[in-house]
């Protein structure tokens, strides 16, 4: 009994010692979470600008296993997606980041909507892309441009009546002006040919 105490005796400051140092490496040396995702961003961007698609995307992947939560980090990588081609992939991480906004920030959340609503135009997959600009306007109702895009890609498919619709609740909503006399501006001289609206 007293040998087994003896050993446990000697071997304390060990122990102690053992211990002294996992804190020190736990709360000095470790780098904390953040800090590293700062770094692996940096990196990504850094990639980025010279072309090195592939290691940025490995770069990112890494910084979103520390911060799965972080939905700029899956909008960086969904941008890099579409870089390279890889709809399918940039799909799911303007899904991602666009769910992980919910509730949080609107702004940044109508701009992954509508991301995705050019990535449905762009593969031709018009229905889907009017339901995310409708959802791109209604996380973010005074930006000009969704409705814009509504009503071009709207007219585009030939859907009128919606489009009429939509351009009007655009005017009231952001510019308290007719229909009438903002579709007679340069801009929107098409969707005012389109919509019947006559020329000034």
């Amino acid at each position: 009994m007293e040998q087994s105490s003896s050993r446990f005796g000697a071997a304390l400051p060990l122990i102690l010692l053992a211990v002294a140092g996992l804190a020190v490496w736990y709360f000095v040396i470790r780098e904390p979470p953040q800090q590293k995702v700062d770094k692996l961003l940096e990196e990504a961007l850094s990639s980025i600008n010279t072309f090195e698609f592939n290691k940025a995307q490995g770069l990112l992947k890494q910084a979103i296993a520390i911060e799965p939560e972080n939905a700029l980090l899956r909008h960086r990588l969904a941008m890099i997606h579409l870089k390279q081609n890889e709809l399918a992939q940039a799909r799911q991480a303007f899904e991602d980041a666009a769910a992980l906004y919910e509730g949080k920030d609107n702004v940044l959340q109508s701009d992954e909507y509508f991301e995705l609503a050019q990535l449905d135009f762009r593969e031709k997959r018009y229905s889907e892309a009017e339901q995310h600009l409708m959802q791109a306007i209604r996380a973010y109702p005074t930006l000009p441009l969704f409705h814009t895009r509504l009503i071009d890609m709207q007219l585009s498919v030939l859907k009128k009546p919606a489009a009429a619709d939509t351009s009007t609740k655009r005017f009231i909503l952001v510019c308290g002006r007719t229909t009438e006399n903002l579709l007679k501006q340069p801009m929107y001289i098409g969707s005012a040919i389109l919509l019947g609206v006559p020329s000034a």
